[in-house]
């Protein structure tokens, strides 16, 4: 529930750190199957010897190009590093390999995200959700992604939906009054924020929220107060500190 969460924003950058896991051996139940060279580049992997991972699957692939266990692995290895470019490669290599594989394009979706290609995250995650609308991670980091791309209206069409269903998920909620405010809807981010920020109208995530919507219908004095207040609440809440320096300029 809402309710036991401290900070509502980390739920939704929690799925992403999530996610990241979800890439280590494609087929592992076949681990015993695999040529033992293989095998190292998988154990240096699930220790944690991501340097000597990498350097191994790279190894094994020079001599069979086609495995796309070797090649996944490896691009989920270069994303643990922060090497997002680099999986990207690696990743839109496997899907060569394996059209359509869902897990595949859902890690080469978070290496777009997370080396800050929206447009190609959105593009991934587009697929992934039109074959399963039910997967909240992936509608999530649509939702999120589509919103750092400006296309805000595309977000409220996406979640209005979801949230007449499912009111009181406070990630889609969230996002979705988001959306709103940046697309100076005010009247229907302030109903989306006092139902999710009931009882909880001094929150750093509430602050934000009518912040920056604030800040989009430019009030900016009141937009500086309501920001200043979340910034004061949590200094590491995402957006908080950028708003509020747009609105002291």
């Amino acid at each position: 529930q809402f309710s036991k969460k401290s900070n509502l924003s980390m739920r939704v950058l929690s799925l992403f750190a999530c996610l990241l896991l979800l890439s280590v051996a494609l087929a592992a139940q076949q681990q015993q199957q695999y040529d033992p060279a293989l095998q190292n580049a998988m154990r240096l992997h699930q220790s944690g010897e991501l340097e000597p991972a990498a350097a191994a699957y790279r190894a094994y692939l020079k001599t069979r190009p086609a495995s796309l266990e070797a090649r996944s692995n490896l691009g989920a290895v270069l994303a643990s590093l922060g090497r997002y470019a680099e999986a990207v490669t690696e990743y839109k290599a496997a899907l060569k390999l394996s059209p359509g594989n869902p897990g595949v394009s859902l890690n080469l979706a978070l290496a777009y995200y997370k080396s800050g290609d929206m447009a190609g995250a959105a593009k991934e995650l587009n697929i992934l959700h039109a074959l399963d609308p039910s997967m909240e991670q992936v509608l999530l980091l649509l939702a999120d992604a589509r919103i750092q791309m400006g296309e805000h209206k595309k977000v409220i069409s996406l979640l209005e939906p979801v949230y007449a269903k499912q009111s009181d998920n406070a990630a889609v909620a969230y996002l979705l009054g988001t959306a709103y405010a940046r697309d100076n809807q005010s009247y229907n981010s302030q109903k989306v924020i006092e139902k999710l920020f009931a009882g909880r109208e001094d929150t750093a995530e509430a602050k934000l929220l009518v912040g920056t919507t604030k800040f989009y219908l430019a009030d900016f004095a009141g937009a500086l107060v309501d920001l200043g207040r979340a910034v004061e609440l949590n200094a590491k809440l995402p957006s908080a500190n950028a708003y509020h320096g747009m609105a002291l300029m």
